[in-house]
């Protein structure tokens, strides 16, 4: 796992790599801790808000909830 994934203060730049590469990990451990994962995913969107995201944030979060399970489509 991507340890960033849980690193709240990571930069966008690191979070939006974090995910490409959990993403791309065909033998990825998912996270154990659905609260932490949650947590993650509020922080993603807070950051896909920001003013001139350019969209980059948001196709990559659609990516990992829809790529590898979790429970959430």
């Amino acid at each position: 796992m991507v340890a960033c994934l849980k690193d709240l203060d990571a930069t966008k730049a690191d979070r939006i790599d974090a995910v490409q590469q959990h993403n791309q990990d065909n033998e990825c451990q998912h996270i154990d801790d659905i609260r932490a994962l949650d947590e993650v995913h509020e922080q993603f969107a807070r950051v896909a808000d920001e003013p001139g995201d350019t969209g980059e944030v948001k196709t990559e979060i659609d990516r990992h909830l829809n790529g590898k399970g979790h429970g959430y489509g």
